[in-house]
């Protein structure tokens, strides 16, 4: 019951993100404390690498809550 209480929020996010295309594969961003390149966004989360190259998964409900800064490339 936990993990669909997350579930649906995260599609609502996954399909906000996708509508709006304000974040696409390849762009550098700063969410947070995490800024890496967006290497594939999906319904359910987007995968950013970091410059050490880590992979970071984050759900796209927190995605849509926290701030977002499009880095120039």
């Amino acid at each position: 019951i936990l993990g669909v209480r997350d579930f649906f929020p995260n599609i609502l996010s996954g399909i906000f993100i996708a509508q709006k295309r304000f974040l696409s594969k390849g762009d550098k961003v700063k969410v947070g404390e995490i800024e890496g390149e967006i290497i594939e966004i999906n319904i359910i989360e987007t995968r950013i690498m970091t410059k050490r190259g880590d992979i970071i998964y984050i759900p796209n409900s927190i995605l849509t809550k926290k701030e977002v800064v499009k880095l120039k490339k």
